[in-house]
């Protein structure tokens, strides 16, 4: 069997925008690559004919930015050249393959949602200041954010839906002044949930309908009352996961609603619309679907994911899975969903009244032929009593009687949630020799409301939990040398890099990712920053400057002692560079081993959104700073 490598990363294929025909033959979707040779994520399309079970490539290593299903057609957008002015969009015919007609949309729009044979939606991203900032290399900023990651600059821009008539190829805008966010179509009705806002966009949402027969905009849930994570329709229903955010602050869980009534409660546990943490996963499929047999949607309890149909008579679990849920498409009766279980990265399977079933793996050829370290369970009960959940990963050339270093991975969020499933830095580390070991400590999302509520908790309850984790798989695992462990995060993970940095000694280096470190700056530079940081805190840096720098990582850095390797994307606008140098800069200043490694262009994202290059420059930068501090002496 082979050992993973980085440059494997390239290798592995993430599955994307399932959509079916409607004859309910044929599933069409793409699954995409890194492509290091040309700089950029190619994307294959694949069709699955449901009755054979035989799978063919339409398209290959093409550049996609939309597709959608049209009667027995896909109609797929093509990103645009360089300086060209339109994007392509092709209408195949899926049974048999054939090109049927061209399309070219302005450069700018994405097709959304086929309406009919006359009409697309498209959506848009419309700037109140092109005139004015057009061609003088200058910026205007007027609100906040303003700028967003991968975005840029993005005071005075507002997404849009836009009605378009392909024989006269004109547009008419439909969502007005909002903000768009998520949205659903039906028949009559486009229905779309978006911001309000002149000066600061806050966590809340508006809900509307516009009307095709009436050429009429009517408002479903006025703004300042909920934040809409997800919409869905069918007929004349509309449906969404909303918060009120009253108890548990902004991040609180969603309820579900229906026209403006609760239809099912949280009841303060039930993650609806959120699934485990998986760096095999592309993002941004539906996952809320709503049908005349019910609402269709993946829930979160604990490390598992569900699959659940909510109608008359209550909710049914369809399927239940230790792992992730990507994305869902509805065919009639059955799911097909992309998932990642146990010891695999996402497969495309199907759910109906038989059950759930494989029917597509891109990687099966990888996994037989590399090394896979599976998941043991090791869960710890802290001081409160509550559970700790979390697992531990062996070297691939395992010997219980050999001594191997070993590494605690903790997860971004903190709403976010580690489980068993293939995670390609873990496999990559285990490859390498390195045990690594990771939990959900308080903060962590699936585990109830005051489980997951931090506020005002930041590098307290977490960090213990940490702290307990560890001494529980140093104790369970004696092979693992206690001189030669490392730490590595990101987002959350590195504010929690930072903050062990200047708490603890126990480790022997670590890496800090696209991290926070100065409660003070940050709200005002981070995209998220007023609306996240100050719910967090639960104070601002005006009403309580000690609470703030109380639980800011920079303020602990004269106690900081562990050699510390820092990567950030300079365009990281979630946790801006800012908060990286200043933690370097510390570092620095009290003579701490330190390394900063930045990244032109990237973002928040750089691992699964990253240029090629710079991705494998990326885990080369772990790889070597973990090899000097944690193998270097022993070897």
């Amino acid at each position: 069997m082979n050992q993973i490598r980085p440059e494997d990363y390239f290798h592995l294929k993430k599955i994307t925008n399932t959509v079916h025909t409607e004859d309910l033959r044929y599933v069409v979707f793409l699954t995409s690559v890194s492509d290091r040779k040309v700089y950029r994520t190619n994307s294959d399309v694949i069709i699955l004919d449901t009755e054979t079970g035989r799978t063919d490539i339409l398209e290959r290593r093409k550049q996609i930015t939309a597709m959608a299903a049209s009667g027995c057609d896909v109609l797929i957008q093509y990103a645009p050249a360089y300086r060209a002015k339109t994007a392509k969009v092709c209408r195949y015919e899926v049974s048999t393959g054939k090109l049927k007609e061209t399309y070219e949309l302005e450069k700018g729009y994405t097709l959304k949602y086929i309406r009919n044979d006359k009409e697309w939606i498209l959506s848009h991203t419309e700037d109140r200041h092109e005139e004015e900032t057009k061609g003088k290399g200058i910026h205007i900023l007027e609100e906040f954010p303003y700028w967003g990651d991968g975005r840029g600059y993005i005071s005075g821009k507002r997404n849009g839906l836009y009605l378009y008539f392909l024989k006269d190829k004109k547009m008419e805008k439909l969502t007005g002044e909002v903000h768009v966010a998520g949205s659903a179509l039906t028949e009559d009705c486009l229905y779309y949930s978006g911001r309000i806002f002149d000066t600061v966009m806050g966590p809340s949402a508006e809900l509307r309908a516009y009307d095709f027969k009436e050429k009429k905009v009517r408002v479903i849930l006025e703004d300042k009352l909920q934040r809409i994570d997800a919409v869905a329709a069918y007929g004349n229903d509309v449906f969404w996961l909303g918060s009120d955010m009253k108890k548990y602050g902004n991040h609180q869980l969603s309820d579900i609603w229906k026209n403006g009534e609760m239809l099912l409660s949280c009841e303060e546990h039930y993650a609806f619309g959120k699934t485990l943490y998986c760096d095999m996963t592309a993002g941004g499929d539906p996952f809320f679907i709503a049908a005349e047999t019910g609402l269709y949607l993946r829930v979160q309890e604990g490390t598992h994911t569900k699959v659940v149909r909510i109608d008359g008579e209550g909710m049914h679990v369809l399927a239940d899975i230790e792992g992730n849920i990507s994305g869902m498409d509805l065919a009639g009766n059955t799911l097909y969903v992309t998932a990642a279980v146990a010891d695999e990265a996402l497969c495309l399977y199907r759910i109906d009244e038989t059950g759930m079933k494989k029917l597509y793996d891109p990687n099966q050829a990888f996994f037989r032929s590399h090394t896979v370290s599976k998941a043991e369970s090791l869960n710890v009960v802290d001081q409160r009593g509550d559970t700790v959940h979390g697992w531990v990963f062996k070297p691939h050339d395992y010997d219980e009687t050999k001594q191997y270093p070993g590494l605690l991975m903790v997860h971004g969020g903190p709403r976010s949630c580690n489980g068993p499933m293939y995670t390609f830095q873990i496999q990559m580390f285990n490859a390498l020799g390195y045990f690594v070991f990771t939990c959900n400590p308080h903060g962590s999302e699936g585990f109830g409301e005051k489980f997951a509520d931090l506020r005002g908790q930041w590098g307290e309850i977490d960090f213990e939990d940490l702290m307990l984790f560890t001494d529980k798989v140093l104790e369970a695992y004696q092979m693992i040398d206690r001189t030669r462990t490392g730490m590595f995060g990101g987002s959350y993970g590195g504010f929690m890099a930072n903050w062990i940095e200047g708490h603890t000694d126990r480790f022997a280096a670590i890496v800090s990712n696209a991290s926070i470190s100065n409660f003070f700056n940050d709200p005002m530079t981070s995209e998220l920053g007023i609306n996240f940081d100050f719910n967090e805190l639960q104070t601002t840096c005006w009403d309580d400057p000690s609470e703030v720098w109380k639980h800011s990582p920079l303020k602990y850095a004269d106690q900081a002692k562990t050699p510390i390797l820092f990567l950030h994307g300079i365009e990281d606008h979630n946790c801006p560079l800012d908060q990286g140098l200043q933690m370097f800069g510390a570092m620095k200043y009290f003579n701490v081993p330190s390394r900063m490694v930045t990244f032109e262009g990237e973002w928040h994202t750089l691992l699964s959104a990253g240029s090629p290059e710079h991705k494998m420059l990326f885990l080369n930068e772990m790889i070597s700073w973990f090899d000097q501090w944690l193998k270097g002496s022993a070897e």
